[in-house]
């Protein structure tokens, strides 16, 4: 073994990084919420775009990418109706390379969703491989691409496969993202710590996600949605003592947006709609209602060490 294998500057007391310090929710100041809200509830539908060109093997991978394809095809329409008819607004996260579908670009606008950056394409996803550089590069287009797209700043962010590098936050901060939705380590919003850049860590709450439910986990669609429903309660019954809570709801159309589980997203959306302390909204404006109480209450990181 080397005399070096075990050397490893970063380590010390708390984590091994300085993006944040360790902060349990239940300690922090109490959050409040408008209305008087217990939980906030971020409906996330996102949308991806795999590529056929680069796949490996001899041909692509059909089964998998005409699955995808399905939900910015179909899925993605039926989930947005599905929406509308409990008046939820929605907070959309976009591939940029989907902006070039403009009957999908048209429902976006028509249904007044947030859009957030997604990266480019499920292709390129952010290691530390990519280079700072590069990663960077691809923030940054893909924002424009949006931006020119839609007309309207883009200041969310969810990682594409909720990839990240050691550089990430960093670089989504200095491109003027103020959220973001790759950590699911929290049941409430938390500061970056970024020297002079800002950026929040919105609950990613990737448990709740379609995906992990019915392809990782194997539920059956109402299986998930009594698990978002035991989620939603008991996050309200903790907040009327701890104060308010954020959850997010990451559905990918291709899997939330089927025909054999729609209903369980309504049963879903009904529960919500019925408790009167739980409040959907879209990204954007849970952040300008807490970022002012979430830069006093001392939850980002406060480290002196940088990894690379």
């Amino acid at each position: 073994m080397d005399a070096d294998y075990l050397q490893y500057e970063y380590r010390r007391k708390g984590y091994d990084h300085s993006l944040f310090s360790f902060s349990d929710s239940f300690s922090r100041p109490p959050l409040l919420l408008p209305d008087g809200a217990k939980v906030a509830v971020v409906i996330l539908p996102v949308l991806q775009h795999f590529p056929v060109s680069g796949q490996a093997g001899e041909y692509p991978n059909l089964w998998d990418i005409s699955r995808y394809d399905y939900g910015v095809r179909v899925g993605i329409f039926r989930i947005l109706e599905t929406l509308g008819k409990f008046d939820f607004p929605a907070t959309v996260a976009f591939n940029a390379s989907l902006a070039k579908l403009e009957p999908l670009v048209n429902q976006m606008r028509d249904a007044a969703c947030e859009i957030i950056g997604h990266g480019s394409n499920m292709n390129v996803l952010f290691t530390n491989d990519l280079g700072y550089e590069e990663e960077s590069r691809v923030v940054g287009e893909s924002l424009q691409i949006l931006e020119s797209t839609f007309g309207s700043k883009v200041t969310g962010w969810l990682s594409p496969q909720s990839s990240e590098s050691n550089h990430t936050p960093r670089i989504l901060a200095s491109h003027g993202i103020k959220y973001q939705f790759d950590w699911s380590n929290d049941d409430r919003p938390y500061c970056f710590d970024l020297a002079d850049e800002n950026l929040i860590a919105m609950p990613g709450s990737y448990e709740l996600s379609d995906k992990w439910a019915m392809e990782q986990l194997n539920y059956t669609s109402p299986r998930w949605a009594d698990q978002v429903l035991q989620y939603v309660n008991v996050l309200c019954t903790e907040a009327s003592e701890h104060g308010a809570r954020v959850m997010t709801l990451q559905l990918h159309p291709w899997i939330a947006g089927q025909p054999h589980r729609i209903r369980s997203l309504e049963k879903i959306f009904e529960h919500l709609q019925a408790r009167e302390d739980v409040l959907v909204a879209k990204a954007e404006t849970i952040i300008e209602s807490l970022e002012p109480q979430l830069r006093k209450d001392g939850s980002g990181g406060n480290s002196d060490v940088t990894p690379p």
